[in-house]
């Protein structure tokens, strides 16, 4: 879960931020995890997306397409 892998580094970098004297190397330092483990996931979502989409048809594949796309336009996609 993704909010169990990086709360630690937020609940740490807002400390920091908090103090009465933020160190700014620590807050990047946990921000830098934070971010790392989201681009982590982003792939792995995208992996997930692209296995999916090479098992699809040419027909189901334009099914999809037009489905993303319709959705696109109300903000759903893509997901990070």
């Amino acid at each position: 879960d993704m909010r169990a892998r990086i709360g630690p580094y937020r609940s740490a970098m807002m400390a920091e931020i908090l103090s009465d004297t933020p160190d700014s190397a620590a807050i990047d330092e946990h921000l830098s995890a934070i971010l790392g483990a989201r681009a982590v996931a982003a792939r792995g979502i995208l992996s997930e997306i692209m296995a999916f989409r090479d098992s699809l048809t040419p027909e189901q594949r334009q099914k999809l397409t037009a489905l993303v796309e319709r959705r696109r336009g109300r903000g759903a996609f893509p997901p990070f």
